[in-house]
């Protein structure tokens, strides 16, 4: 496997070489990428039927990268590019139950699951002290894991990142936002003054370090846990929520979809979604919702109809509907040759139908 691996990366370095002297290296990486996403793709993410449990176990296991989770609902802050604008998420007691969190970090452990966890999603993680005792019941259960969360660092002090890291946490996100009416030049400026300035008030030691899609970041080194503050280059970024955010919704979706093939992001009352863009509390969203945790498990939600046939709706270059209809979150570029390599790897996958 290792070899078939290196031999890989060996014939992509020799291709994008002769790519790059085409001045095509760019349209080359753009077309890997559907490539990576159709090779991933299986029967069993549109049917299971006449599939063994133990197929079925193992697909999910190797299928599944990302579980994010939201262990309570509150948010201090209310950004306009945000649903939490006409979302109330201002109630501290609307905590995700223990048994629940339990639950999905006991099944994940029973898979010997070694992806991403991520402890947010529309809430501040720090917000809540509980985030330390899931933080170290999660890297009890789940070893090799990798456990992070996105924090917007109004909470952060120097003390709870050695905390953090004592807990178990692999690494944090702290955003910064800006003023992005400003011209490129004036938002660098003001980026890097908000960013040294947090670092300086948590009088952190810090090194700058370049990272797409941000306008500037900097890396917090420690013994085991990576700690980045940056401050994103959104308005590059900006999606409609699933329709949420109307002046933000940019033309109607072509492109494949990966989430629903790679990702279970689960709310605080254990409502599981297949987006991150999606949530329960949302009235235009709630029909995406694919069970709740109270009645499943993530395995049994992974193989339910209604994912099934959202995958279906999401694995190809044709127009989305609904919530997906005009969202430009992680889009493939479309070009004929990836239109035919996607259509050809859904034609050969025996039980799909579209």
């Amino acid at each position: 496997m290792k070899k078939k691996s290196s031999l890989l990366k060996k014939l992509y370095q020799a291709f994008k070489f002769i790519f790059k002297l085409a001045n095509q290296s760019q349209k080359m990486d753009y077309y890997f990428q559907v490539e990576t996403f159709a090779r991933s793709l299986g029967k069993l993410h549109f049917t299971q039927e006449g599939a063994s449990e133990e197929k079925k176990r193992d697909f999910f296991k190797n299928q599944l990268s990302v579980v994010e989770i939201e262990t309570h609902a509150f948010c201090n802050r209310v950004c306009s590019f945000c649903p939490n604008s006409q979302v109330n998420r201002f109630d501290k007691s609307q905590i995700m139950p223990e048994h629940i969190f339990k639950k999905i970090i006991d099944e994940l452990s029973l898979l010997g699951y070694r992806g991403i966890i991520q402890l947010h999603r529309y809430n501040e993680p720090l917000a809540s002290e509980l985030i330390f005792d899931r933080i170290n019941y999660a890297r009890k259960k789940i070893p090799y894991a990798s456990i992070g969360f996105h924090s917007n660092g109004d909470y952060l002090t120097k003390e709870k990142l050695t905390l953090l890291e004592e807990s178990g946490l692999d690494f944090i996100m702290v955003t910064l936002y800006i003023n992005f009416d400003l011209d490129k030049k004036m938002q660098y400026e003001i980026a890097k003054k908000q960013c040294e300035d947090f670092i300086r008030k948590h009088d952190l030691e810090v090194k700058q370090v370049d990272s797409e899609g941000s306008l500037i970041r900097y890396l917090i080194p420690m013994k085991r846990m990576r700690v980045h503050v940056f401050v994103p280059d959104i308005e590059h970024q900006l999606v409609d929520r699933g329709g949420v955010i109307k002046s933000f919704s940019n033309g109607a979706r072509i492109s494949p979809c990966e989430s629903p093939f790679r990702k279970l992001l689960i709310d605080w009352t254990g409502d599981v979604l297949p987006c991150c863009n999606l949530r329960g509390d949302i009235k235009l969203h709630q029909p995406y919702i694919l069970g709740n945790l109270k009645e499943f498990t993530l395995q049994e939600i992974f193989y339910r109809d209604i994912i099934n046939k959202l995958r279906t709706h999401l694995a190809d270059f044709n127009e989305k509907q609904g919530a997906c209809q005009t969202c430009q979150f992680a889009t493939f570029v479309y070009s004929r040759q990836a239109e035919a390599l996607i259509n050809k790897t859904l034609k050969r996958l025996a039980g799909y139908e579209k």
